[in-house]
């Protein structure tokens, strides 16, 4: 007869065996299992490939001591575009800043001045309107800069094929997966602020609500009624 092993010794190296295979297994995820600077247990492209909101400045230069005593009308018009693509967003306020050198030059303060006289013209209140003076300019010549603080989308550029594609012993999602469907959402977005934060709901119709809910009480029909002619046309299409 062979000699009998103790069940203590058999489970103690088998747990030996286990704890082996569970350190190795944990260096090479640490050591080797990384893809674009993600683990590849992680597959969530939105984390691969993320959609970012940024606040920016939007500025435009015009011309200061170097101007003429009157706004020109080409740059009446670039002031115009300018503060209706403020008026989009309206976040903050519209700084027209004079050069701190040329603080003191009647000519740059009344271009400033007529700036924001021209804002004003498009409904934006005097408290929204900031004229104030750039300290950190110091060139006479420096222009008058009028600015606002805005958000733009920063979306992924696609195509990373660091990872073969061919051959992947992770079974793992490919490193470029997903860039695609985030990109073309970041492109559909109008308006970065609606990821930054919510929109505030918008006023309801009272009065319409108002009717709506009588019909209901009521058993009638809360829409509105179809005319004969597309009821028609409906029964035909089926």
């Amino acid at each position: 007869m062979g000699h009998l092993r103790h069940p203590e010794s058999v489970r103690w190296r088998r747990l030996c065996v286990l704890c082996g295979l569970g350190l190795i297994l944990a260096a090479c995820t640490t050591a080797e299992m990384r893809i674009g600077g993600l683990p590849v247990f992680s597959e969530d492209y939105s984390q691969r490939h993320p959609l970012a909101v940024e606040s920016v400045r939007a500025t435009l230069n015009l011309p200061g001591a170097e101007g003429a005593e009157r706004l020109t009308s080409g740059e009446l018009r670039r002031i115009d575009g300018f503060v209706a693509a403020y008026m989009a967003e309206r976040r903050g306020q519209l700084m027209i800043s004079v050069p701190g050198a040329a603080a003191g030059d009647a000519r740059v303060l009344g271009r400033a001045k007529q700036i924001a006289d021209r804002a004003r013209q498009h409904g934006l209140p005097a408290a929204e309107v900031i004229l104030r003076v750039a300290t950190d300019e110091q060139e006479a010549n420096a222009p008058v800069m009028v600015s606002y603080e805005k958000l733009v989308m920063r979306i992924p550029a696609c195509g990373d094929w660091s990872k073969e594609a061919s051959y992947d012993w992770t079974n793992t999602v490919h490193s470029n997966f997903g860039c695609s469907m985030q990109r073309g959402v970041g492109l559909m977005i109008a308006d970065p602020g609606d990821l930054a934060r919510p929109r505030q709901a918008g006023l309801r119709d009272a009065v319409r609500s108002n009717t709506i809910i009588q019909l209901y009480r009521a058993g009638e029909v809360t829409g509105a009624a179809r005319a004969e002619a597309e009821e028609a046309e409906a029964e035909e299409a089926e």
